[in-house]
């Protein structure tokens, strides 16, 4: 499996400093660092995902079964995840302090599951999520119905830097 990869990625004239791949039958997790990363992930991920299912029609025909394919450029999916969960800090320190219904547009599906599941391991009482909509019109949207609460009362409370960093719409998480 790693050379039928490692030939994959030499195709495309990808330069790769490091390849790591884990093959554990079903699951093929396949983690590289290349300077060529931009070509890889494209913009907001896109050819990441292009490329993550590429390989994973690819490994299947080969195999003749199902497996699951994971790839990871440069750390880019575990830093979008970090991205993701301080955005979500700052809606949720803001729904606390103003209290009431906060709506979250441009997540993607994967973006609010991870949502869901973030703000519910939080175990915050009266903050709630759910989403709403249809397609590509469907929103997370995160509810506090306890009292609200002043922003130094807020553990999650995130430095006004931080606050800038992030896209206030959710594009570019």
């Amino acid at each position: 499996m790693n050379e039928f990869i490692t030939l994959f990625f030499q195709n495309l004239g990808i330069q790769i400093d490091t390849l790591e791949i884990k093959d554990s039958g079903d699951d093929v997790s396949i983690s590289l660092k290349s300077p060529d990363s931009h070509l890889l992930i494209g913009m907001y991920g896109k050819n990441l995902e292009a490329f993550s299912h590429l390989l994973w029609r690819m490994i299947e025909k080969k195999r003749e079964k199902f497996t699951h394919v994971h790839l990871e450029v440069n750390d880019y999916i575990k830093n979008k995840e970090t991205r993701l969960y301080t955005f979500l800090d700052t809606k949720i320190s803001s729904v606390m302090v103003a209290g009431g219904l906060m709506r979250v547009p441009n997540l993607t599906p994967y973006e609010r599951k991870k949502a869901h599941d973030y703000i519910a391991e939080k175990k915050i009482e009266g903050l709630s999520t759910q989403s709403e909509g249809e397609g590509v019109e469907r929103i997370l949207c995160i509810h506090f119905s306890g009292k609200p609460q002043k922003e130094s009362e807020i553990k999650n409370k995130k430095t006004e830097e931080e606050h800038i960093k992030i896209a206030e719409d959710g594009i570019g998480i």
